[in-house]
């Protein structure tokens, strides 16, 4: 009996116990902010009602994988899209949380304008690494402010589905996905 009392009194004590909360996560892809892209709207008398914009798009993978994408979007009837048309500069690595911070490390995947000094294409720097304050609504790259991006999610992931079948200017294929040739520090 006492066995018994003792473990319902046990029981009901660390029901009451309250566990940590756990960081928010940034899963998902997340894009410049609104008030800080230059929007374009299509000319009226074309009967589009489409606006576009250069923005930077990060992309958090459950496994930990991180893409920097600079890239034009557009925007039309509630739904956004990442141009496939337009230019496409693509950053590889792989993140972690520390203290409300996001850790980043990346490299040059892709740059279709390639970048020429001295007669030979430079994909510097090599590997970047980077701390991003992070709170649920707001990531701070840099100096520019993301937020999260549901509705641009689709568009963004169909890039990473496999093969992209672009030529990499400043890494190689591995597994039919684009990573940096010299793998970021953990």
């Amino acid at each position: 009996m006492k066995l018994c009392c003792g473990i319902a009194f046990l029981a009901a004590l660390t029901a009451g116990a309250q566990t940590p909360a756990a960081h928010p996560s940034p899963v998902g892809v997340w894009r410049t902010r609104d008030s800080n892209i230059q929007w374009v709207y299509a000319p009226k008398e074309l009967g589009y009602r489409e606006r576009g914009g250069n923005a930077a798009i990060l992309r958090f993978s459950p496994d930990h994988k991180f893409a920097l994408i600079y890239d034009t979007i557009y925007e039309q009837d509630g739904r956004e899209t990442a141009s496939a048309g337009d230019s496409w500069t693509v950053f590889y690595g792989t993140w972690r949380q520390d203290n409300g911070r996001l850790l980043v490390s990346y490299a040059p995947a892709y740059i279709d304008i390639p970048l020429i000094k001295n007669g030979r294409m430079t994909c510097d720097p090599p590997v970047k690494d980077r701390a991003l304050p992070f709170s649920p609504g707001s990531i701070l790259f840099g100096k520019e402010k993301l937020q999260p991006a549901p509705r641009l999610e689709q568009s963004v992931n169909e890039f990473f589905k496999g093969p992209t079948g672009h030529e990499l200017s400043c890494g190689n294929f591995e597994n039919g996905h684009p990573y940096p040739q010299s793998e970021p520090r953990k």
